[in-house]
């Protein structure tokens, strides 16, 4: 007897073959070749979902506005007293404490640093021009309260 083909084609006998015929995998197996050629089949593990954190998260407030923080990916360390504030209220002080020009606005650059960036034409945003960098955060500071979300979000 011959062997058949994965894609269904011919066998090596010669004669047409049924592409439900076809070898096909169980589920979850995969091939795995040993250093002299032989093919070996194996088995993944199952995936189980970590537990569920045993308490919810204590709800944050804006040190500016007081206003309770709902959205924990978006929140900022005041640099001064390490207390949580909205991105808004972030971009609001930073517009009372630097003067823009036409043209300039500012922009979250990553690593708790915003820019003050100026574009020539308000149609064409591909070309801008960063004039000062601000850096918001510290680096190397991860206050507790941040500690305790990133803890409770990554459990795998």
């Amino acid at each position: 007897m011959g062997t058949i083909n994965r894609r269904g084609g011919r066998n090596s006998e010669g004669s047409k073959t049924d592409r439900t015929e076809a070898a096909k995998p169980a589920h979850r197996e995969h091939r795995r070749y040993e250093p002299k050629g032989k093919e070996v089949l194996y088995q993944h593990p199952k995936w189980t979902p970590p537990a569920a954190p045993p308490k919810p998260l204590e709800t944050l407030r804006c040190a500016y506005c007081e206003k309770t923080i709902r959205d924990s990916t978006t929140v900022f360390m005041e640099p001064n007293i390490h207390q949580p504030v909205h991105f808004d209220c972030v971009l609001s002080r930073l517009g009372e404490c630097e003067l823009l020009e036409k043209g300039d606005s500012f922009s979250y650059i990553g690593g708790g640093r915003f820019a003050v960036v100026h574009f020539s034409s308000r149609t064409e945003k591909r070309t801008f021009r960063i004039k000062k960098i601000i850096e918001y955060e510290p680096l190397g500071t991860d206050p507790e309260w941040r500690q305790t979300i990133s803890d409770h979000y990554s459990m795998t």
